[in-house]
């Protein structure tokens, strides 16, 4: 002979049947939504830890890995309007204040262009020189990046060295 159950577990049966998969479905959209990118060319950036101001050294060697990848099946051309703005940076401090940019000196005037193959990804480095005087171990920085005008934000933390 089966238990009776209580009036608000047999209320309580729909209404879970009825709520999960909704729940599930809202969530499935939201990941969906935050993990798709329609732009044909996504930017990374990598910066290389850690990051370190030696005693003595007024310059402190900010090593990056930009990847430009082109993520459709035709070859996207991507123009600067001078060599230094192929590559441009500036550094905030962990409240948003400047700190410091590229000094773009010695640019030559004139466009400039690359070519990056259907699904293929454009690798450069870099080593930006950071002012060592500006800079306070410990304290966290967003390096931001412009390359071949795709934009990205890195956090990074400098660590005293020697």
């Amino acid at each position: 002979m089966a238990v009776p159950q209580p009036p608000w577990q047999e209320r309580l049966k729909p209404t879970i049947v009825f709520i999960l998969p909704l729940v599930l479905l809202v969530a499935l959209a939201w990941f969906i939504r935050m993990n798709s990118d329609n732009n044909p060319m996504r930017f990374t950036m990598e910066v290389a830890e850690p990051v370190l101001i030696e005693p003595g050294i007024p310059v402190v060697p900010l090593d990056l890995t930009l990847r430009l990848q082109n993520r459709t099946r035709e070859g996207i051309d991507v123009i600067a309007e001078s060599q230094c703005h192929a590559l441009r940076w500036f550094l905030l401090d962990d409240s948003g204040s400047f700190i410091q940019s590229d000094p773009m000196e010695g640019c030559q005037p004139g466009a400039i262009a690359d070519h990056v193959g259907a699904e293929t990804t454009l690798v450069h480095t870099a080593t930006i020189p950071l002012d060592a005087g500006r800079l306070i171990p410990g304290e966290r920085y967003h390096l931001v990046v412009a390359f071949w005008g795709y934009e990205k934000r890195e956090r990074f933390r400098v660590r005293q060295g020697g």
